[in-house]
């Protein structure tokens, strides 16, 4: 038996014009859970999973505001802020064979990310276009695992660990159009990562 399932999601984008510009607003997130109530009295049980006790719960999400600026008839800003996220938490008990309730596991997960992105694109020419720009985003995670390695022993931390990280990238790259069947693309990209 499945237990009780529960599913929401949310959608929406909106858009606003500005002089020679817009921006466009948007987000999504959704929650899944699950939960399952042990029988309590075994004579009553008729399958393995009717001895089990155990919920999930799961999100995920992200919202953001794009920028697009025309600069002039041959050059446009673009830009890209946004924050992500996701996690899970499942815990699970269970009856023994001797019909004594334990809780077998507990597990949390988080992970969570904030960028921007943001670049120039300009056409010199009929034949030359340049888009330079840099981006940087920080994530952070969580992670933790408890566990019992028997059905008379408590929980245990297993995994306890939390942490963040940044990207920086920086770019410049140009389209050359050398006839109507060859272009070439090339440019220069850095990248810093303070893992």
């Amino acid at each position: 038996e499945a237990g009780k399932l529960n599913y929401q999601d949310l959608s929406w984008k909106i858009n606003i014009p500005g002089k020679k510009c817009i921006w466009s607003f948007w987000g999504f997130g959704a929650r899944d859970s699950q939960h399952h109530d042990a029988i309590a009295d075994s004579t009553e049980r008729e399958l393995e999973s009717d001895a089990l006790q155990y919920d999930s719960r799961m999100f995920t999400g992200a919202t953001g505001v794009n920028f697009r600026h025309q600069i002039n008839a041959n050059t446009f800003l673009s830009s890209v802020a946004s924050f992500t996220g996701y996690g899970v938490q499942l815990t699970q008990s269970a009856f023994t064979p001797d019909n004594y309730f334990h809780e077998e596991y507990n597990i949390k997960s988080l992970n969570q990310r904030i960028s921007n992105r943001t670049y120039i694109q300009k056409k010199f020419s009929a034949r030359h276009t340049n888009k330079s720009g840099f981006s940087v985003s920080g994530n952070s995670f969580l992670v933790r695992v408890q566990q019992a390695f028997s059905d008379s022993t408590s929980l245990q931390s297993t995994i306890d660990g939390k942490g963040s990280s940044m990207l920086i990238t920086a770019f410049s790259q140009s389209k050359i159009s050398l006839s109507e069947r060859v272009s070439v693309v090339a440019g220069i990209h850095g990248v810093y990562n303070n893992l």
